[in-house]
């Protein structure tokens, strides 16, 4: 329908699926978001499961703060990041909303946005996985 419309085929690639995926075996899976509030105010959230589905552990931050979402997006996944270190977890997968979070973690690409600088600091946190 897509090619109809707009005379290109869809990316496979920015599809993400409609419902929870497992991780694979000996993985956890780190699902972060954020909200962002008209009166100053951030949510930060991050849940993770096991393999079997189950909730091993889940935190949320509330911040005064006026960022952009992609800001707040970014800021949960180093939390997210932050936090699965503490426990010592080693092996992880990390799930957003974010598409410019993703894109730019996954391809290591950097410019010089405010999102940039906070997502070097999860790319630096990753190496540590």
């Amino acid at each position: 329908m897509r090619k109809k419309i707009y005379g290109v085929k869809r990316t496979a690639s920015l599809d993400s699926p409609r419902t929870w995926q497992a991780p694979p075996e000996g993985f956890i899976k780190i699902n972060s978001d954020a909200s962002v509030g008209e009166d100053g105010w951030v949510g930060l959230g991050v849940v993770v499961r096991g393999q079997d589905g189950k909730v091993l552990w889940a935190a949320s931050r509330r911040v005064r703060a006026r960022w952009s979402v992609e800001i707040a997006e970014g800021k949960a996944v180093c939390l997210a990041l932050k936090l699965a270190r503490t426990y010592k977890h080693t092996h992880v997968i990390i799930g957003t909303d974010c598409q410019q979070a993703v894109q730019r973690l996954s391809k290591g690409t950097m410019y010089l946005s405010n999102l940039d600088a906070i997502l070097e600091d999860s790319l630096a946190l990753f190496s540590k996985f």
